[in-house]
This record gives structure tokens, sequence and C-alpha cells, in this order.
């Protein structure tokens, strides 16, 4: 795959990306999600698509999709921390939800343990709060107390 798209590339994916934008705006992720069926073809490797694509599929409920397009789109981004982190965060929301429909138990807290570290990985790559915050509040939930002070001062200080 190339990870480098021409300029006439960047210009489709832009496009593609703001339409499914403005659908997930409106309330309308089945219409996301048909519209980035139309550019993946055209643009399989393309990690800004992905992203948008695993967004729209997540809207849409479609979690496992949505984690089979982080991970195509994580495959490619790994020159680019700040889509990266937007990736990982996702990630971190589709475990969280699953954390919270879960009932209780140990594979419950598994799913929390995996939300809170991904929302972390998010968080060291760009030190962007909303990640950061994620992975604190999921850490009181788990009960590591400490750990979510810690994390919510850091935050704090940097706002």
């Amino acid at each position: 795959m190339d990870n480098h798209p021409s300029g006439s590339d960047r210009s489709a994916t832009a496009a593609t990306c703001e339409r499914i934008r403005r659908h997930l705006e409106r309330g309308a992720p089945w219409d996301a999600c048909d519209a980035f069926r139309e550019a993946i073809a055209r643009l399989p490797g393309d990690a800004e698509l992905l992203y948008w694509g695993a967004l729209a599929h997540a809207r849409a409920g479609a979690a496992k999709t949505a984690h089979a397009l982080l991970d195509r789109g994580q495959a490619v981004a790994s020159l680019a921390p700040g889509r990266l982190a937007d990736i990982l965060s996702l990630r971190g929301r589709l475990w969280k939800d699953a954390f919270h429909r879960a009932p209780d138990g140990a594979a419950t807290r598994a799913l929390g343990e995996r939300a809170r570290d991904e929302y972390l990985a998010a968080y060291r790559l760009q030190r962007d709060p909303y990640p950061g915050i994620n992975a604190a509040t999921l850490s009181l939930l788990l009960g590591d107390r400490a750990a979510a002070m810690n994390l919510a001062q850091e935050v704090a200080r940097k706002l």
C-alpha cells in the first residue's frame, strides 16, 4: 500500500471525509458508511479515510467492522501521530462502550482495561486531554484511584 497519496488522492480523501463528517453531523451514520464504501475501493490504504469509515461504522453500531477498519488504519498511520492518536482513542471508545454494556465479571474488567490502555496510548502520543480524561475515568472505574488522580491532575495542569 502506498502511504503517500498523490495530490488528487488527497483531494478525493478530503472531499469524502467531509461528506462522511456531514452525514454523521446530521445523524445519518448509514449514509456515512455508504460514502466510505464508495471511496475505500479507490483508496484502500488511506489512514484518514479508514479512520472516518471506522467512526461511521462505530456510530452505526457496527463495532466489529469499526475495529477491523481501525486495524487497517493503524497499520498505515504510523507516520501520522495525530491520526494514530485518533485511531487509538476511537478504539478506546469502542472498548469502553463494550465495557459499559457487559455484565459484571472478569471479562468486563478486561474490556475496561483494554479501553483504558488504548486511551493511555493515545494520550502518550500527543498529550491531548480527551484521551487523558477518558483514561483517568476508566482507571477510577477500575478501582485504581491513585492512577486516576495522577492522570487527571496531569491533564488539568495542561489545561
